[in-house]
């Protein structure tokens, strides 16, 4: 179990670094993660994360792929721990 907290701690870091860097990119014009590399990273674990941080840093909050998806994703993944868990 610890190592599965650990898991989602450093994807959830992991998540809100990224998109905090890409929020700096984008200011300054310049290279920037793919919206795939971000989507992806809230799939495998950092979506609540994604959700703070796209809130935040004020990023990625009028794509719909992010503005409907993320909710999707975190339902999904809502589903699937409660599924498990009982």
């Amino acid at each position: 179990m610890i190592y599965l907290v650990s898991y989602f701690i450093l994807i959830s870091i992991l998540t809100v670094f990224t998109v905090g860097h890409d929020k700096h990119r984008a200011r300054k014009r310049k290279w920037r993660y793919s919206e795939k590399y971000l989507f992806l990273l809230a799939i495998i674990g950092g979506s609540i994360a994604m959700l703070i941080a796209n809130h935040v840093f004020r990023h990625k909050t009028k794509k719909r792929l992010f503005t409907l998806g993320l909710p999707v994703v975190i339902s999904i993944q809502l589903i699937i721990v409660l599924f498990l868990y009982f």
